[in-house]
């Protein structure tokens, strides 16, 4: 026998084909041994990079931000904006109260309103804050709010806008001073003028 005959041909060995970008890298589905994945998110509740961003103010919607009143989107000021008196409720809340449970009833008090709603009574906030501004209101009188102040901000409007406008303003402006504890005047602003029932 000759050598060439002898030697054992040398065997080939395969080598794994390189993962295309397109390739499926999906594992396979686990076996009823395996334990369960987890819950994913739930769709309803967006991330916030997608939450979109506040834009410049219209003409006319112009307003100082300041470290209690935030550039933020409308629907966000009844929750956003705040006041001395505002902050100084919350940490007697904390005191009293653990955090996850005032967190918890914070957020049953801002559900219970609907977007639209907190979106329509921003429009009274912004109105509200604007007149304290022109006139030099303190921040720590804007809330609560005086009967004279709640008048006197009312007067400033008659004429030029509606009184179904007013009264909405009204509302914005007593769900504010009722989400953070404050007291709303039991006086009816001239007479009863864009009185906010609540």
């Amino acid at each position: 026998m000759s050598k060439a005959s002898a030697r054992a041909p040398t065997p080939r060995l395969r080598t794994p084909a390189r993962l295309s970008p397109t390739a499926s890298t999906t594992s396979p589905a686990p076996s009823s041994s395996q334990p369960a994945q987890a819950t994913p998110p739930i769709p309803s509740l967006p991330s916030s990079s997608h939450k979109p961003k506040p834009r410049k103010p219209k003409a006319g919607n112009e307003i100082q931000n300041n470290d209690l009143r935030p550039h933020v989107l409308a629907q966000d000021r009844l929750r956003l904006w705040s006041s001395p008196f505002s902050r100084d409720h919350d940490a007697e809340f904390r005191k009293q109260l653990p955090q996850d449970v005032v967190d918890k009833t914070y957020a049953a008090l801002f559900g219970a309103l609907a977007p639209d709603t907190q979106e329509n009574y921003a429009a009274g906030l912004l109105r509200f804050h604007q007149f304290c501004d022109k006139f030099e209101i303190s921040e720590r009188a804007q809330m609560p709010a005086s009967h004279f102040l709640l008048a006197a901000f009312i007067a400033q409007h008659v004429g030029t806008v509606g009184g179904g406008t007013v009264k909405s303003w009204m509302s914005g402006i007593k769900a504010w001073h009722d989400l953070n504890g404050a007291a709303w005047g039991r006086r009816r602003p001239l007479g009863g003028a864009g009185e906010a029932h609540g």
